[in-house]
């Protein structure tokens, strides 16, 4: 993998090597699969993405919140950021009742330019808490309302490995959360070791109930699947809180 200076030259070679092969599903309260995201369709999809981002006019080194519920979307974004070279910045979503909002506390810390949800959420989050007057200062990209303008294949920017990919909040759950810059070679040599210490290989079938706002369920569970070619089936964690043995089922499924 050393080949690679950023996700976004791998995302290109798992679409060209893998397109037609589903690269993560999402499953419903069952653990049946409701939506699968082929490699093809998350390299197109976030060429999208990023072409609107830069419709809008945004520059290498913005930053964009993602919120998200649980599902592929938020997977479609991330991509989509890192082909505009913007800096994506996972949060999790809002609560209605909080004493600290840790949404708020992060926008201020990183002042973003974007925020990239879906248009069915968004009304959600306009009504959520104190986040509400920092969400309507951002450029709203809708996820899931992508238009494909042409047959082409949306141009991507490329990232160095010493370009950011994103940063990682802290919960804010003690104190004010605490940002971590993470690039494109840090990604590329964590996924490395990550692989190296478990024994991965392309496959290896990951199934992941973690937030993906998370770092074990970003890192360890998305992108590491990605990183192999592997497959990941995700769930969404209220549901395995509800019904625990639906993850176990899941695993003895892929």
């Amino acid at each position: 993998m050393s080949g690679f200076a950023s996700l976004v030259d791998l995302l290109d070679a798992r679409a060209q090597d893998q397109g037609d092969e589903t690269g993560f599903s999402f499953l419903d309260a069952r653990g049946h699969p409701a939506v699968n995201l082929t490699y093809g369709m998350l390299r197109a999809r976030a060429g999208y993405i990023a072409q609107a981002l830069c419709a809008r006019g945004a520059r290498t080194g913005d930053r964009a919140i993602l919120v998200f519920p649980p599902g592929l979307d938020f997977i479609v974004a991330f991509f989509g950021c890192l082909a505009a070279g913007v800096i994506a910045v996972p949060l999790a979503p809002p609560r209605r009742i909080a004493g600290r909002d840790a949404v708020e506390s992060v926008i201020a810390d990183c002042d973003p330019r974007f925020g990239l949800t879906t248009a069915t959420y968004a009304a959600d989050l306009a009504g959520r808490s104190a986040s509400g007057p920092a969400h309507k200062q951002l450029d709203w990209v809708y996820v899931g309302d992508e238009v494909h303008s042409s047959a082409e294949q949306p141009v991507m920017v490329r990232p160095g490995r010493s370009d950011l990919a994103f940063l990682q909040y802290t919960s804010g759950s003690t104190s004010a959360p605490k940002g971590v810059m993470v690039s494109h070679g840090n990604l590329l040599e964590n996924l490395e070791m990550i692989r190296r210490a478990l024994g991965h290989s392309r496959g290896s079938k990951h199934v992941c109930w973690m937030p993906l706002h998370h770092d074990m369920g970003l890192i360890l569970n998305v992108l590491e699947a990605f990183y192999l070619g592997a497959g990941c089936a995700l769930m969404a964690p209220v549901a395995f809180l509800q019904r625990p043995l639906t993850l176990l089922k899941a695993i003895g499924e892929f």
